[in-house]
């Protein structure tokens, strides 16, 4: 069931580089604070996807959007393990999709920005 808490809008392709882009923000951000996190995963990025409610909402256009949470996936490291489901949240920054009504201080809805690392091999 749709509720008011959910906006039926439809996310399009900048709306996903708007994302990407903030995803970029906080990783470059991560890595500044962090050195030693940056030196042992900056360049083990697998892939950045929209997951859960807002991910099938973008292929059905019928579940809404109550936040968008953007995982981040790197290839593990055997000698530092990335923080464990490390999860920022974020404004989105634009009301296009509504507010959501748990950060009134955004502008936008909420992104929660979700990091994790996986074992996986090289290439």
């Amino acid at each position: 069931m749709i509720t008011k808490t959910r906006s039926l809008e439809k996310i399009t392709v900048s709306d996903l580089q708007r994302l990407a882009a903030i995803a970029r923000l906080d990783r470059e951000d991560l890595f500044s604070r962090k050195p030693d996190l940056g030196k042992h995963y900056a360049k083990r990025l697998i892939c950045v996807a929209l997951c859960q409610g807002a991910a099938l909402h973008y292929l059905d256009e019928k579940n809404g959007v109550k936040d968008f949470d953007v995982w981040t996936f790197f290839r593990e490291h055997s000698k530092r393990p990335f923080p464990y489901r490390r999860n920022v949240p974020y404004d989105f920054g634009y009301p296009k999709f509504g507010i959501s009504l748990d950060r009134p201080d955004f502008v936008g809805r909420r992104v929660d920005l979700i990091g994790r690392s996986i074992p996986c091999k090289e290439g």
